[in-house]
């Protein structure tokens, strides 16, 4: 996989008040910039953490867990945060996901998900409706 790299200098344009107007501003910033940084290229990070998660899940589970699927639950895990707390950081995380998502997708870097996985994304977003009595 490739290395994700600010090839147009986009850093450079975006000033910090349009970057607190707008979370998919601040995600460019921070994928492109600091969390690069710290954490390394986005689709290397998503393929260990579904390594990890392949390596402690439960031995009844049966699914195998990609990077694609990864960048899916990180969106999931954001969605449910925002349900609770609106918070301008979340939103900003999720445009992140998203965007790595996105580019997973164009560089065909994904494979058939998880069957059940609208269902756990509903139940994330609405679990009223999934309150079992």
């Amino acid at each position: 996989m490739s290395k994700i790299e600010d090839r147009s200098g986009i850093l450079e344009k975006v000033t910090k008040a349009e970057e607190q107007k707008s979370p998919a501003l601040e995600a460019v910033k921070l994928v492109y910039g600091q969390r690069n940084l710290d954490y390394g290229d986005p689709f290397q990070n998503f393929e260990e953490i579904a390594e990890i998660a392949n390596a402690i899940k439960d031995r009844n589970d049966t699914n195998t867990y990609e990077p694609y699927g990864v960048a899916t639950v990180l969106c999931a895990l954001k969605l449910a945060r925002i349900k609770h707390n609106p918070s301008p950081d979340s939103f900003a995380d999720l445009c992140g996901y998203t965007d790595i998502k996105g580019r997973m997708a164009k560089a065909e870097l994904h494979k058939p998900q998880v069957t059940g996985l609208a269902e756990a994304l509903r139940a994330a977003v609405l679990p009223e409706r999934h309150i079992k009595e």
